[in-house]
């Protein structure tokens, strides 16, 4: 789960600088539990866990991108999805 920190309260940033930073942040995330599960720190149980867990979060960050920009939003450039594959 991502927690806002003391930044996204200043009111000077917009919503959108916001929610791109989140989207950043998830699909960082992701590769970092995939990576960590590949290198041996986590069981296979545990990764699943952990890819369950965030792994609605990058359709839900992208949805509220589109809301504030009104047109659809990529993944960051050489995202890749909780598989590994490239989006």
């Amino acid at each position: 789960m991502i927690v806002a920190d003391a930044s996204d309260l200043v009111p000077h940033r917009m919503k959108l600088e916001q929610l791109l930073e989140r989207r950043d942040t998830i699909y960082n995330n992701l590769h970092d539990v995939r990576f960590e599960y590949r290198s041996g720190i986590y069981s296979e149980g545990e990764f699943e866990t952990m890819k369950t867990a965030l792994q609605n979060e990058p359709a839900l960050a992208l949805a509220e991108i589109d809301l504030v920009t009104d047109a659809p939003v990529s993944p960051p450039c050489g995202a890749r999805s909780v598989d590994g594959s490239a989006q």
